[in-house]
């Protein structure tokens, strides 16, 4: 019975390879995942971007369509998250795409215009997103990238470590360099410091001796005084560059930390419908309500935002809100609230 059944799924595959080798493509269906927030990718675009990338794929047999180079491709366009490409033995085709998701829209005091979604993926702007329906963060928001470039900010932060980890690396290499080449400078005037006049058939070469001496150990001390120079210079590289990765490293972590925090208030019950915007100065965040024309002075994210929220809607729920223009939550376990 089991080599009855072997034999079957052998003659099964077969002939399924054969039956794909005499199928084309006959029918090209496409799937876009859509919804209100999304619309960077139609069926039409989908088909207008194989056309241009030269995929010709009506009339091909199935098995000739490269289904992963169709995938590969697709999805090095700006916004597009996954693709799914599959064939069929009644010579269908089916592309199916799934975009990425915004989260929120930046506008920096700078002029800068960029997208956030929720995949941490930075879009520039004007890439489909329609603005109406997406939270939007404006001000001094910081940027140690380039937003006109879309890039998935997980491998910015890995090029920004290593970057920093390539350039303390040579400044160790230097510095070790620079140590040796300084100890070997020095046994070599301990050396000079010690050294006598030579012996030439039994007689001391007093002659000039004393005045090439001075000469040989002025030379050498000079050299020590630049190799100290050397290591004093790599010392000050050492500082400025660790300034510069923390400077860096704190710039690049604003946003994953705001991303975290307009993930938060848009996928709440209570916020989502609440809150319309985001501002940032000087570090802190301010937030717009839909309604009201009130200010909530929020703070830093320093770890406390989500509690903060929680008391805020506490105190939102409470009614006392309506009372006041101004809210200022930004100190821990205290809400500071003035009338105008």
């Amino acid at each position: 019975m089991w080599l009855a059944i072997a034999a079957y799924a052998v003659f099964a595959t077969l002939y399924a390879r054969e039956r794909r080798a005499e199928i084309a493509v006959e029918r090209v269906d496409i799937e876009v995942a859509q919804n209100r927030a999304m619309t960077i990718a139609t069926p039409d675009s989908v088909r207008r971007w194989l056309a241009e990338g030269g995929f010709a794929v009506l009339g091909s047999p199935i098995d000739n369509v490269d289904t992963r180079a169709i995938e590969r491709f697709l999805e090095s366009y700006d916004g597009i998250r996954d693709v799914r490409v599959r064939t069929d033995l009644s010579g269908n085709l089916t592309i199916k795409v799934e975009q990425r998701r915004p989260l929120f829209r930046v506008e920096t005091a700078a002029g800068q215009r960029f997208w956030v979604t929720r995949e941490r993926w930075i879009l520039p702007d004007g890439r489909g997103f329609p603005h109406g329906d997406t939270m939007v963060v404006r001000g001094e928001v910081p940027v140690g990238f380039d937003p006109a470039v879309s890039v998935d900010y997980a491998s910015l932060l890995r090029q920004n470590f290593d970057y920093f980890l390539q350039e303390f690396t040579a400044l160790d290499g230097e510095r070790k360099q620079l140590t040796a080449e300084r100890s070997a400078l020095r046994d070599e005037l301990r050396a000079a410091e010690r050294s006598g006049p030579k012996r030439f058939w039994g007689r001391l070469k007093r002659e000039g001796f004393e005045r090439r001496k001075a000469e040989r150990i002025d030379a050498l001390r000079s050299e020590l005084r630049n190799a100290d120079v050397g290591i004093e210079n790599n010392a000050s590289k050492w500082t400025s560059t660790l300034e510069n990765e923390i400077f860096s490293q704190q710039t690049l972590d604003f946003i994953p930390k705001l991303a975290n925090f307009v993930e938060f208030v848009v996928d709440s019950e209570f916020w989502a419908s609440r809150v319309t915007a985001v501002g940032v100065v000087a570090g802190e965040l301010y937030l717009v309500p839909r309604t009201g024309g009130r200010t909530i002075v929020f703070g830093e994210l320093d770890g406390t935002e989500y509690d903060k929220m929680h008391k805020l809607e506490a105190f939102w729920r409470s009614g006392e809100m309506e009372k006041y223009r101004t809210i200022d939550v930004k100190y821990k376990d205290q809400i500071v609230c003035r009338v105008n």
